[in-house]
């Protein structure tokens, strides 16, 4: 039997991520090479349209490399608890692997605070499987775990959340 409204669900369009940062990277880049022609004497600087050249073409290659895979396959990122069970669908190694795990095999709950970056959320498994909920720079971002947890904690109060300070 399937329930029909699932208990927790969040979906991040991948296209729809993809070109929202690519338009920020080019904004900064067009601000840039704008204020090159404004600030007097800056297209003159060969420090400057060098530091621009390197930066700004570096990170065009960079960003491209990342998001335009994305922009071309789109799809959707979806975390799903429903019917007892976790599922992640991610289109894109971008926001992580997808998996499926029974909320009744969950050992326990994992939050790793750092104190000089971000929390690391790690479900650890009855059967010594550790999966990393946000260990890619889009699940960090875009993955409500600190949610996800507590949803999965409604559910199922007898699993344990530990937090681990690094």
């Amino acid at each position: 039997m399937t329930n029909r409204s699932p208990a927790f669900l969040h979906k991040l369009d991948v296209r729809r991520h993809a070109v929202f940062n690519l338009t920020i990277f080019f904004a900064v880049l067009t601000i840039l090479i704008v204020a090159t022609f404004l600030v007097p004497g800056a297209k003159d600087s060969g420090l400057w349209l060098t530091f621009l050249a390197v930066l700004g073409g570096g990170n065009l290659v960079l960003m491209l490399l990342i998001f335009l895979p994305s922009l071309v396959r789109g799809g959707t990122y979806r975390v799903i608890i429903q019917d007892d069970s976790l599922r992640v669908e991610s289109p894109s190694k971008l926001f992580g692997e997808s998996f499926e795990i029974s909320l009744p095999m969950i050992l326990r709950l994992v939050i790793r605070k750092h104190y000089d970056s971000v929390d690391r959320h790690e479900i650890h498994s009855r059967d010594g499987q550790i999966i990393v909920l946000d260990k890619t720079y889009s699940g960090k971002r875009h993955l409500p775990a600190p949610k996800l947890f507590e949803t999965i904690r409604q559910l199922h109060p007898e699993i344990p959340v530990e937090v681990i300070k690094e």
